[in-house]
């Protein structure tokens, strides 16, 4: 029988997180999004027991399976991260003007 073993990049092996692919480099002047790749079926071997029927791999049941959030780190663009960041800005304005308080 087949054994398939897809990889989880994330460092912290506990977390519901699974990253689907290395963690790019962040700097300054760009951030990294993670996307969720939940129900895209090109990394459904992540997560699909039709993916693993189809190509011949032994289905995961409910106790194997654990629960988690697939998703892949992107590094954006230093046009987008300024766009995030202001908006940020933004938004933290606001709620301070309300007296909320941002946890960190």
């Amino acid at each position: 029988m087949k054994r398939f073993q897809p990889v989880n990049y994330n460092e912290d092996k506990d977390s519901i997180f699974v990253y689907i692919a290395p963690k790019p480099k962040e700097t300054e002047d760009q951030m990294v999004l993670y996307t969720s790749v939940n129900n895209n079926y090109k990394y459904a071997h992540y997560w699909s027991n039709n993916w693993r029927k189809v190509h011949g791999y032994p289905l995961l049941r409910k106790k194997a399976k654990r629960f988690g959030f697939y998703v892949k780190p992107e590094l954006q663009s230093v046009e987008s991260t300024k766009n995030i960041r202001s908006a940020v800005a933004e938004v933290d304005e606001i709620l301070d003007e309300l007296g909320y308080t941002r946890w960190s």
